[in-house]
This record gives structure tokens, sequence and C-alpha cells, in this order.
């Protein structure tokens, strides 16, 4: 199981401009003939498809709350006016958008994405501001969840689903159907990421970048080492 943006891909400016690199997907594919292999992303599901572009694997995209096992397509349910929150959020940041340039919304429609990499450092504590504001007055909808990543602030409607749940659930999953039990391996570089370092913590954890709160088990400087992690995994 993997995490997309700096673990399988260097973070690029953009979301859009990240890329899956010709040798790991190649790796990727090898790995997937002899492991049920899982990519477990924020991006939209329908993104993270195209960007790793395999067929024969598992995909979960928005941090677990969709994804696509085979042909079928799931997805966690959504609470009680999860679209009217999502969309006040949205309107109300449009409202401000212009006061920060070099910010990026993306709308994921189970979730909404303010990515600043790209911001002015000055200007982040009052887009920080900002963006409480902005909760405050869309609470006539309900309380979003707040999930902080790299350069990124995401607003969801409130889920005790996240990257930790799903791992649990796919591993059942896969055991189930597969008639065997198994160790998982996880790699990822994010806070979210740190979901499934709990709820994995007895099986295989790897943190991709140092971090010293960290509850993974072990540890890879970059995502040149996870290319190298995966060919030693395939040599075994």
């Amino acid at each position: 199981m993997l995490d997309f943006d700096g673990t399988l891909a260097p973070l690029a400016i953009t979301p859009a401009k990240a890329a899956l690199p010709r040798s790991v997907r190649m790796k990727l594919l090898e790995c997937s003939k002899y492991f049920s292999v899982v990519v477990i992303s924020g991006r939209s599901l329908s993104d993270i498809k195209r960007k790793v572009g395999l067929k024969n694997i598992i995909y979960a995209g928005n941090h677990g709350l969709e994804w696509q096992i085979g042909k079928r397509k799931n997805r966690v349910s959504e609470p009680s006016g999860a679209k009217k929150l999502l969309n006040a959020a949205k309107r109300s940041f449009k409202k401000i958008e212009k006061n920060y340039p070099g910010v990026l919304l993306e709308d994921k429609h189970l979730s909404l994405a303010i990515h600043f990499r790209n911001l002015d450092p000055i200007l982040v504590p009052g887009l920080k501001r900002d963006i409480n504001t902005i909760i405050k007055m869309i609470n006539i909808f309900g309380t979003p969840q707040i999930l902080l990543s790299k350069k990124v602030i995401e607003l969801r409607p409130k889920s005790n689903w996240n990257k930790g749940k799903f791992a649990l659930f796919i591993q059942e999953y896969l055991q189930n159907k597969l008639g065997i039990k198994f160790t998982p391996i996880y790699l990822g570089d994010d806070t979210t990421d740190e979901d499934v370092f709990s709820a994995l913590r007895q099986k295989i954890t790897i943190r991709v970048g140092q971090s010293k709160i960290s509850q993974a088990k072990y540890y890879l400087k970059n995502v040149r080492q996870v290319e190298k992690f995966l060919d030693w995994l395939l040599k075994k």
C-alpha cells in the first residue's frame, strides 16, 4: 500500500504537474504480479487512476473515502448536508481567492483542497485566518473536518473514515478474498499517512521523508529510495 504524491511521485508545483516516473510505474506493474498493490491518495479517485495508469491494482481516492477494486467502485456514504457544506465553502473561498495569488483551489467533489505551495509565505497567516472565518460562516451546514498536509489545507464533511480505516478495510477484504493472512506494507510521506501508521502499528510502516514525531517504524529519504525499495522487494 502506497501514497502517491511525495511517495511514488515527486512533489510538484501544482497537483496537475505531478508525474509518476516511468521506471516506478514499471516496478509497480511488476509488483502487481506477486502482491496486491493498493494506491491510497488524497487525490480524487479519477485523478489518481489517471496519474498511475495501471489497470490491475486497487485505487483509493480522497484519503480512502472512495475506491475501486477491479471494475467495482464504491465510496463512504456522505453525511447529511455534505454537498451544501462544500458548495458554501467553495463560494466563500472564491470571493477571497484573488487576495492570494498563487493559491489553487481544487474541487475533489467529496472534499475541497486549498493548495498554497506557490503563495508568498508572508500571506500564509492571512490565508489561514480567512479560512477560519469561512469555516465559522458555513457552520450552518455543519462543521467541516480540516486535514493539514504539505502546503495544503483540505476541508471535507466530518467523518470517522480516513486512510487508516481504509487500509484496515482493504487488508481484511483481501485476506478474506484470497483466503490467506499476510503482512501489509505501507509507504507514505504526509501527515494524513500517520493514520495508516497508527492503524498498522504492528505491521510494516515506512515514512518517506524524515519526521521526529512519525509513528512509522521505518524510514526512507525520498521518492528515489522508494523506487530502490520496490526494486529490492521484487528481487526478494
